[in-house]
């Protein structure tokens, strides 16, 4: 068995129908620093997460939960919390 069929079987066995362009399949992918999807400061380090195209499903076609979408509700619902805490 080849490199190739191999992935192409793990593919399958995860459900991939189209392998996401940025992480090939694998739901996940290497970022050049610590910052991974979220960007800001990061250190001097390769480091695996979660991939910010495909959201860890792998497929191009078939989007996991974004965690930036996570992140911006989060701010929203914190910014409601403390104007409601200000105007009791």
């Amino acid at each position: 068995m080849t490199i190739d069929e191999f992935w192409q079987q793990l593919c399958e066995v995860r459900g991939v129908e189209t392998p996401c362009i940025r992480c090939g399949g694998a739901g996940v992918r290497t970022y050049g620093s610590t910052s991974t999807w979220g960007g800001g400061v990061g250190g001097q380090m390769m480091t695996n997460a979660v991939c910010d195209r495909c959201w860890g499903t792998g497929d191009e076609h078939r989007r996991g939960t974004s965690f930036r979408e996570i992140e911006r509700w989060k701010a929203a619902h914190d910014r409601e919390k403390s104007k409601e805490k200000l105007s009791n």
